[in-house]
């Protein structure tokens, strides 16, 4: 499809006032030709695909000969990659990328994107409103390389109810893991049939390196100068976490659900277990499925859980090489529209991502969401935290396949008696050389 884009700071003013459809602006370009911008974007989930299609056709309607963005949604994250690379080869890259955060190490090593913060600085172009811990995620070497658009982070929900049944604070989750096998412990002699659901996924041993302050890969998770030599998520946090995690399961205590999340938040909302970990942007449908109170903690670890939480979602990249300084201007002006307050609010509200934006917390919007999910306010305040290099999340350019690696490791400590140590060593090792192989 076609897209037309209005100046940011005037597409917000109308998108915040519903009006729209009766916003024009002047090519600002000095050209009678109409720059043209394509965007391209992963259609995985279908809510946040028909979200971004009525945002950017919404801001498509408001132009009048300014900018023409080509939008091109692409099936899933991975073929969106595969896309980019192939794409990389050929030259014909798009000026403009939403993607998963698994791939900022790929997209940096790469060269094909120009960071973030040059382009913003040449337009006297603030980020102060992106939240401090999303902005952190995507930065490296002190320069942000891709704008934020979409957060989550990792948590801990709990039945409240279950928990005063079982004779616990139901306003004091467990924060390490010790708390958390002790308070399941209670739920399963109360009645609770498996206290601890989660999914097999990848992504949580990022969470409970981040949780812990350990680094996933070295040197300082490739958050420095220097690149990522090394994947080491074998140490010592991951090891005791996946034999923490292999006896909870063999003691009856937890479930290992595999990599499907929704089989293991439908055991937290029927009831059957009383403890989840997951992503925040499940909230809204927890509550919806739940004839409970669903409580929200902080993600747990083997010491006191890290003040920042590891942030996921996906960043907007400006492509630089075969792109024009009026392209990546251009491109620039769409993203400041997409993390807009009233953009990022609306977007909380169609999908559960928290906004990037500090700002939009004060929308009408997501000022409604709040009332409505009083556990936000936990989550929202997260975001507003001091990241180090561990909580930053490992940047490697393999991360991708580290975390599909790591997933598998996973799911064989969880599914018998491997050993952890031997199993993550073996899996390390896998992974530092396809980095190796990847310089």
């Amino acid at each position: 499809m076609r897209m037309r884009i209005l100046s940011a700071a005037a597409a917000a003013a109308c998108l915040a006032a519903g009006a729209l459809t009766a916003c024009t602006s002047n090519n600002p370009y000095g050209s009678s030709n109409v720059p043209t911008v394509v965007f391209w974007y992963s259609a995985t989930d279908s809510a946040a695909s028909s979200q971004m299609n009525s945002l950017v056709g919404a801001y498509n309607q408001a132009q009048a000969g300014r900018l023409d963005v080509q939008a091109v949604a692409v099936d899933t994250d991975a073929d969106l990659m595969a896309k980019y690379q192939a794409a990389a080869t050929s030259g014909t890259t798009p000026a403009l990328l939403l993607a998963d955060d698994a791939d900022a190490g790929w997209l940096v090593a790469s060269g094909q994107t120009v960071p973030m913060q040059d382009v913003a600085d040449a337009q006297s172009y603030g980020t102060s409103d992106i939240q401090p811990a999303v902005a952190a995620h995507y930065t490296v070497a002190g320069k942000l390389q891709a704008m934020p658009f979409t957060a989550s982070v990792p948590v801990l929900f709990y039945n409240k109810d279950a928990f005063t049944k079982a004779g616990l604070n139901a306003a004091k989750p467990p924060t390490t893991l010790a708390q958390v096998r002790a308070d399941a412990q209670k739920l399963k002699k109360s009645g609770v049939t498996r206290s601890l659901a989660s999914p097999v996924d990848g992504w949580l041993v990022e969470a409970f390196n981040a949780a812990d302050s350990a680094l996933y890969c070295s040197p300082d998770n490739g958050r420095g100068t220097a690149s990522v030599t090394q994947m080491t998520f074998d140490n010592a946090t991951t090891v005791q976490t996946l034999a923490w995690w292999q006896q909870m399961v063999n003691d009856g205590l937890a479930s290992a659900s595999g990599q499907d999340a929704s089989a293991a938040q439908s055991a937290f909302t029927s009831g059957s277990a009383a403890m989840l970990l997951g992503s925040s942007d499940a909230l809204p449908a927890l509550v919806a499925d739940a004839q409970f109170t669903v409580g929200v903690g902080s993600f747990p670890a083997l010491a006191t859980p890290a003040a920042s939480p590891l942030v996921s979602g996906t960043a907007l990249w400006i492509s630089g090489k075969g792109h024009s300084q009026a392209e990546q201007d251009a491109a620039l002006d769409l993203v400041k529209f997409l993390v807009s307050a009233p953009t990022q609010s609306s977007w909380q509200a169609a999908t559960g991502n928290l906004p990037v934006s500090a700002a939009a917390l004060t929308q009408p919007g997501a000022a409604a969401l709040a009332k409505q999910y009083p556990q936000l306010a936990t989550l929202t305040a997260q975001l507003a935290t001091k990241a180090t290099p561990a909580t930053q999340g490992c940047v490697a350019p393999v991360l991708s396949q580290s975390r599909a690696a790591v997933g598998a490791a996973l799911q064989t400590v969880l599914s018998g008696t491997a050993d952890p140590t031997s199993t993550l060593t073996a899996a390390a090792a896998q992974m530092t050389q396809q980095l190796s192989a990847a310089k």
